[in-house]
């Protein structure tokens, strides 16, 4: 216990908002802390001049894959002994993140209790990833729209939001990639006509995220080989765009 502003006596627990007063042999009452107030919460207060080797953060989207939001419950064990309303508060359904994958892509924002040897997240430490991912990913969203002179993608062989086909007008081909599902090794065949000089493959995630780009070269049939090894198992859509045009979108599966 320390001094606080005005004499007024202050405690700090040493771990959590559980707290025992008196000692093990002789505990005259317990301490259930259900709402903090705090007038300022700073985890980065610390003014310029004390901050160096300033880069940028580069390349989040990819990592950010590899991490999963979950549901998930407080055990039973924790909340026996606790007051009745305390119970339902923390007894309620919670959001957060698997700590063993964020760690392996973000261990900035993990930190190690060296006491007890248990891990905990720094949530606000996430923030600037969140920033340059959704940053990153206006870029990529940007880059496709302005393929097209700032018009929205055309589709050979069905209606995009703007009702507009291609009617094949590229004389460019998109064909399914085989063998699809595959587990090894798949080949995605394309046909370029008409002296296509700007072509390329694009490969998404079923969120929408570029993950590669296929600079296509020259006219007539071609191919691309993708290797399992490039893509985790899971859907993706490979769009065919020539000329500012986008051909055709189809879709693939990488199993495990």
């Amino acid at each position: 216990m320390n001094e606080g502003l005005a004499g007024c006596p202050v405690i700090y627990p040493a771990k959590d908002w559980y707290l025992q007063l008196g000692m093990d042999s002789l505990r005259i009452g317990n301490g259930f802390f259900d709402a903090i107030h705090s007038y300022h919460f700073i985890e980065d207060g610390a003014s310029e001049e004390s901050k160096a080797g300033y880069e940028p953060i580069l390349n989040v989207l990819s990592k950010l894959n590899e991490i999963n939001g979950v549901k998930y419950h407080l055990p039973d064990s924790l909340l026996t002994g606790l007051p009745g309303f305390v119970q339902q508060q923390y007894a309620k359904e919670r959001f957060g993140f698997v700590i063993d994958e964020i760690e392996a892509v973000f261990p900035q924002v993990v930190f190690e209790d060296e006491e007890t040897g248990g891990k905990y997240l720094s949530y606000t430490r996430l923030v600037p990833i969140l920033v340059e991912a959704v940053k990153q990913q206006q870029k990529e969203i940007e880059y496709l729209y302005s393929l097209n002179g700032g018009a929205s993608f055309k589709n050979s062989t069905g209606e995009t939001g703007t009702g507009i086909k291609d009617n094949g007008k590229t004389g460019c081909r998109l064909y399914q990639n085989t063998p699809n599902p595959f587990n090894k090794t798949t080949a995605i065949k394309y046909e370029l006509k008409n002296d296509i000089d700007d072509a390329a493959i694009y490969i998404f995630n079923m969120a929408g995220t570029l993950l590669k780009t296929y600079k296509l070269n020259g006219t007539g049939e071609g191919c691309v080989t993708i290797n399992e090894g490039e893509l985790k198992p899971g859907m993706y859509f490979y769009t065919l765009v020539a000329g500012g045009t986008e051909v055709d979108t189809k879709k693939m599966i990488l199993t495990d």
